[in-house]
C-alpha cells in the first residue's frame, strides 16, 4: 500500500501503524529512502492481536515447542512474515529451526485445518471469522505470548503493545490469552494532497461512523476514542485530517 501511494497508483490507503513508522523514518527495509511525505489521514482505525496457532495432537504448548514443525509464517517481505520473524526470535528461533511456510493468512488457516502446517503465526482483529472457523474443528489450540515473550519481543520491535484474547473470544478457548498486537492501523495518503480533499475526506469518515462500522466486523471500534494526540502518532497528521478534528472538537 506505501509503494502504492508513493507511485501515485492510490491516493489513500489502509496501513500498519508500525509499517508506515518504518517507511516515514527510513529504517530496516527502508533504510536510506525515508518516506517523509507520509501523513496520517485518521488516528487508529482497527487493532490487530498476534494469534500464534497450534495443532493440539503435536505435542506444541509453547511457541519454543515449534522448533522442528512447519509453521505459517506470512507472505515473503510481508508485515506477517516480519512478525512470526519477531516472535520467534523472542522465543530463541529462527527459520532455521523450522519449516516456514510463507501463505497468506487466509491459507494458512486451510493448511491447519487439513493438518499441512502444524502451527501459524497470524495477525487477526479478536473475533475474526477465519479463526473462529479454525477453532470449531476443535483440532487446534492458542498459544500465548506469556510476559517473558513478551519482554523479549519489546526489545525486538519496541512499538508492541500487550494484547489478551479474553475467554471465549473464539469457540473452545475458555481462557484467557495473553498476546501482543501493533499499534492501530491507519489511513495514510500523501503531504501533497490537498488540505481541503483531506480535510472533506476525513469529516466524511468521522460523520459517517454507522456506515464504516458496518463494512467489517474489524472497523466495529473505530471512532474518535482512537485519535490521538499528534505528539503520540507514529507518523504526523496530515493538515486536513489535523484541521478536522480541531474543528470537531477531537483534538485541541
Amino acid at each position: 500500500n506505501i509503494d502504492m501511494i508513493r507511485t501515485e497508483d492510490i491516493e489513500v490507503a489502509v496501513c500498519r501503524a508500525n509499517e508506515a513508522y518504518r517507511a516515514f523514518n527510513g529504517i530496516e527495509k527502508y533504510e536510506g529512502k525515508p518516506h517523509s511525505w507520509l501523513r496520517a489521514l485518521t488516528g487508529g482505525v482497527m487493532f490487530d492481536a498476534k494469534t500464534v496457532v497450534a495443532l493440539k495432537d503435536k505435542g506444541i504448548n509453547t511457541i519454543a515447542d515449534f522448533k522442528g514443525k512447519r509453521v505459517a509464517v506470512g507472505p515473503v517481505g510481508s508485515g506477517g512474515e516480519l512478525d512470526s520473524r519477531e516472535i520467534l526470535a523472542a522465543y530463541g528461533l529462527n527459520y532455521n529451526d523450522i519449516t516456514p511456510e510463507y501463505v497468506e493468512a487466509s491459507q494458512a488457516v486451510d493448511m491447519m485445518s487439513d493438518g499441512l502446517v502444524e502451527g501459524a503465526i497470524l495477525g487477526f482483529t479478536p473475533g475474526a471469522s477465519a479463526i473462529s472457523e479454525l477453532m470449531l474443528t476443535g483440532k487446534v489450540v492458542i498459544l500465548p505470548i506469556d510476559e517473558a515473550g513478551y519482554q523479549a519481543l519489546k526489545k525486538i520491535n519496541p512499538l508492541i503493545d500487550k494484547r489478551v484474547l479474553k475467554a471465549n473470544t473464539y469457540p473452545d478457548q475458555y481462557y484467557d490469552v495473553e498476546t501482543c498486537g501493533d499499534p492501530a492501523d491507519l489511513i495514510i495518503t500523501r503531504e501533497e494532497l490537498p488540505e481541503e480533499l483531506v480535510y472533506q475526506m476525513t469529516k466524511a469518515l468521522y460523520e459517517n461512523l454507522e456506515d464504516v462500522r458496518s463494512v467489517a466486523a474489524a472497523v466495529r471500534g473505530f471512532g474518535p476514542e482512537l485519535v490521538a494526540p499528534p505528539e503520540e502518532m507514529l507518523i504526523p497528521y496530515h493538515d486536513g485530517a489535523l484541521r478536522y478534528f480541531k474543528e470537531a472538537g477531537i483534538l485541541k
